[in-house]
């Protein structure tokens, strides 16, 4: 994961001691430390794009917020997008959420309650060209080219009616032992 070597640092103290890292080669890494249980562990977070730059600041709730700077090739043009993990990124498991509506699965995503299903998301003006992702109530859809800043879906992507819509670029993530 180091090879390249390192680039940048942040360190994020709340709700855990991660130290954030960008490498040469433009990965993001994590390091999560608990003294108490003796655990000190690395991870990759994969992303379809350049990680150029990565920082922490205090955010709502007593939780730092990690942001980061990526160039990601969209529709055959690089663009920079400044993305960042909000403090309820982190939600734990056993805090009794639908974790299909509340977390986000997607990179450069938008996140949109649409009240009465609609057939048009918009607001997608920073992925124009590309093909996206979207995820209605917590179910995956068939994927969908921007076009003009927004897409269009059928009644049918809302299984029961649902309203919560995520369109954004999908990432592949992998758990290793």
């Amino acid at each position: 994961m180091t090879k390249s070597g390192f680039k940048q640092f942040g360190y994020a103290q709340n709700p855990d001691s991660i130290i954030w890292a960008v490498t040469n080669d433009g990965m993001l890494l994590s390091c999560t430390y608990r003294r108490e249980s003796e655990v000190v562990a690395w991870a990759q977070h994969p992303t379809n794009g350049f990680v150029e730059s990565v920082c922490t600041i205090y955010g709502e709730k007593d939780a730092d917020e990690v942001w980061f700077s990526v160039l990601r090739e969209i529709d055959g043009v690089t663009h920079r997008f400044i993305e960042r993990f909000p403090p309820d990124h982190w939600t734990t498991v056993d805090d009794g959420a639908d974790y299909r509506v509340t977390l986000t699965y997607l990179d450069c995503a938008v996140r949109q309650e649409m009240g009465l299903p609609t057939l048009v998301v918009d607001g997608l003006d920073h992925l124009e060209g590309a093909v996206v992702s979207v995820i209605v109530q917590g179910a995956e859809q068939a994927p969908r080219k921007v076009i003009g800043g927004q897409i269009t879906l059928d009644y049918d992507d809302f299984p029961g009616g649902g309203d919560h819509v995520i369109v954004g670029l999908l990432f592949t993530s992998r758990i290793q032992p």
